[in-house]
C-alpha cells in the first residue's frame, strides 16, 4: 500500500529541515567566528547546537501532525492559517534563511560546498537547440 499524501508530504518537510540544518552546520563550520558575526554572538559551534535543539523541535511537532490536523485553523503572529500552511511557511522561511547562509559562505570561503558534486556524474543532456 502507498504512503498518504500528508504522510509523504510531512516527511519531505522533516527531510528539508534536515538538510536545511546540514548545510548551515556546514557552512557554520567554514567559517570563522568572525565570519559568522560582524558584531557579538555565539560562536559556531554553539550555535549550531542551538539550531539542532530549535529544528528538532520542530520535526518533532511536524511529524506529530496527523491528516485532519493539516486543516485545522491556528493563528500565528497574527496570521490565521491552516496547520499545513504553517508547516509549508515554516520549510520555506528556513529555505531563504540556508540560501543566505549558504552565499555568505561561498563569498566568504570562495569555496564550492559541493552539495551538488554528485550531479557531475550524471549523464549530460541534450542541447535543446535544434
Amino acid at each position: 500500500m502507498s504512503e498518504s499524501l500528508d504522510r509523504l508530504f510531512l516527511a519531505f518537510a522533516v527531510s528539508k529541515l534536515e538538510q536545511f540544518t546540514a548545510r548551515i552546520r556546514d557552512c557554520l563550520g567554514r567559517l570563522s567566528d568572525a565570519h559568522i558575526w560582524a558584531r557579538a554572538g555565539l560562536a559556531g559551534p554553539k550555535l549550531a547546537e542551538r539550531l539542532d535543539a530549535t529544528v528538532r523541535e520542530a520535526v518533532a511537532v511536524i511529524r506529530a501532525l496527523t491528516p485532519e490536523r493539516l486543516a485545522e485553523r491556528v493563528v500565528i503572529q497574527g496570521y490565521d492559517v491552516t496547520k499545513l500552511e504553517a508547516v509549508l511557511h515554516v520549510l520555506e522561511h528556513f529555505a531563504q534563511h540556508t540560501g543566505q547562509i549558504i552565499f555568505a559562505t561561498k563569498l566568504l570561503t570562495g569555496a564550492d560546498l559541493g552539495y551538488y558534486r554528485h550531479l557531475d556524474a550524471a549523464a549530460p543532456h541534450a542541447d535543446p537547440t535544434p
